[in-house]
Parts: C-alpha cells; structure tokens; sequence
C-alpha cells in the first residue's frame, strides 16, 4: 500500500505538461474514428484496453488540474494585491488636490530641490496632516525631534515630478523657496 503512495506522490510531483500530455494523448487515442484507429494500428488495442485508457486519461487530467490550479490561485491573489495597491496610491493622489498652502509648500519645496527626504520638527502640523493623507511618510528609528526626517512614497514622488502644476501655478514656481521660507519653520535639508 506504501509503495502506491509513494508511486503518486512521485507523479504528482511531475512537471503539470506531461500528465496533460498524457491525457490529451489518451482522449485522442479514445476519440479516434476507427478507420483512423485501424490505419494507425491501435484500433484492437483501444478496445481490448478502453476502461484502462479512460482512468489513465481521467487520472492523467485530474493531476494536472492539481499541479495547475495553484498556479492560477496565485496569479490572481498577485492581480487583487496589485490592485489593491493601485487603488490605494489612486486614493492618496486625490489628496492632492484639498492641501493647505503649507502642505503644498513643503512639496513643492522638495521638488524643487529634488530631494525626496525633509527634516521637519514632528510637531510639525502640515508634515503631520501629509503623513496621515500618505503623502509623507515618517522615517523611523531614533533622532531630533527639531529635525526629524520625513520622505515622500515613491510613486507620490514620481507622480509630482510627471506633473509638478498639480502643487502650484506655473506662476506660483518662481517664488517657491522665498514663499517656503517664510512659511515653514524648522526645516534642515539632509
């Protein structure tokens, strides 16, 4: 009894294109016309053996559903988590459009500098408000709290640079770091 399990366990561990190999080969030899079948030579063999070829055939598809439905189990537990993804960088984009002139500012600001990293005092109320809308994110571990290093996700990162007027006017570009300045205190550039 041992040694059938195992047997099946060795096939099971096959590669999933060789039990379906084998079943795609069995309905053909199955399904043949009989003129075709007598040609080929297997016409006297199909029907002595046809009860044999339909479990070989049965159990040749079923491993191969087996080995194959993992497979696809995973491709979609890898589209709904990227989608999912997806639809959470859509939801902190939309942020953008409802931020106060600080919030913008501090954006705005390291776009400008093209840095991706601020040093912000954590009371700090527009680094506070970014970071709870997922626009800033908080760099963990141990520091100043005068001086505490926020950085923008990289796909806000990316999506500001593609398309900077979301933050300011054209306009509104010039007087960045003079508007930055004198708006937003305690900052130190890393």
């Amino acid at each position: 009894m041992e040694k059938w399990i195992d047997r099946l366990n060795a096939l099971q561990k096959l590669p999933a294109r060789y039990p379906l190999a084998i079943g795609v080969l069995g309905i053909v030899v199955l399904s043949l016309p009989s003129a075709w079948a007598d040609y080929l030579g297997i016409a006297e063999l199909r029907d002595k053996h046809r009860g044999w070829f339909g479990i070989a055939v049965l159990l040749a598809l079923t491993l191969a559903v087996i080995q194959i439905t993992p497979v696809f189990q995973k491709r979609g537990r890898d589209k709904e988590s990227r989608n999912a993804r997806q639809a959470k960088s859509d939801e902190v984009l939309q942020y953008i459009e409802g931020l106060s002139t600080e919030e913008r500012l501090i954006l705005a600001e390291c776009i400008r500098r093209q840095q991706q990293t601020i040093a912000l005092d954590m009371a700090n109320v527009a680094a506070v408000a970014l970071c709870s809308k997922g626009l800033l994110r908080e760099v963990g571990g141990t520091g100043n709290p005068r001086a505490w290093p926020y950085t923008i996700p990289h796909f806000v990162w990316r999506h500001l640079n593609d398309n900077p007027n979301l933050l300011l006017h054209e306009d509104d570009w010039l007087n960045v770091k003079r508007n930055f300045e004198h708006r937003i205190e305690g900052v130190h550039w890393l």
